[in-house]
């Protein structure tokens, strides 16, 4: 398999900054799991103040139906930055395909490019555009979830407070709303990846 040749040097600067990436890559990815396990616990405070909402303030319940949605939102945000360090390594295994023994070079399924065994792999589990059904299914629906349960959680948050008090229960009501459009807005664009297509438009 004859492919184009770099030079050492070439080849040196390749493999540092593709290792950088991954790292960058892996630190994104365990920040924003981090993120969406801290939004999951901040929802058990429900457990604890909702079966007694007469006897919480009304700016607590506020936070309360707030901070999930603080979380879940910038969760958005690095888990859009985590696929655009994937993308990186993946173009920088396309150039170390070049000169990497056989064994370890592949062809992918979608435009049959060279590239090495790396973070492309991966991305056929997780990324919804390439995965196999069982795995897309796996994304939407926990996404679907991910938006739902914490909609749900507001909504009882809501119910209570619109109860007590209007402005607090239309203010936690605003929060909620933009937080769900948001989030769900934010996944989409992480699927659709607008800023990677138009990098790979003006070709960088």
């Amino acid at each position: 398999m004859s492919r184009p040749s770099m030079t050492q040097k070439q080849i040196d600067v390749v493999i540092a900054t593709y290792a950088a990436e991954r790292a960058d890559c892996a630190a994104m990815f365990g920040a924003s799991t981090n993120i969406l396990g801290f939004a999951v616990s901040s929802l058990g405070l429900a457990i604890i103040f909702l079966p007694n909402p007469k006897g919480v303030p009304e700016e607590w319940l506020f936070l309360i139906s707030s901070i999930p949605w603080a979380l879940l939102s910038y969760h958005s945000i690095m888990a859009g930055a985590t696929g655009g360090h994937a993308f990186q390594c993946r173009e920088y295994e396309h150039l170390i395909a070049k000169v990497a023994p056989d064994p370890i070079v592949y062809k992918e399924y979608e435009n049959n490019d060279e590239v090495i065994f790396g973070s492309s792999i991966g991305e056929r589990y997780i990324t919804p555009r390439v995965a196999r059904f069982p795995r897309w299914f796996a994304w939407y629906f926990s996404v679907l979830l991910l938006c739902g349960l914490p909609a749900l959680y507001s909504s009882s948050i809501i119910f209570h407070l619109f109860r007590r008090s209007i402005f607090w229960g239309v203010l936690t009501c605003c929060v909620a709303l933009v937080g769900l459009v948001v989030v769900a807005v934010n996944h989409r664009e992480n699927v659709v990846r607008p800023e990677i297509n138009e990098t790979r438009r003006r070709g960088v």
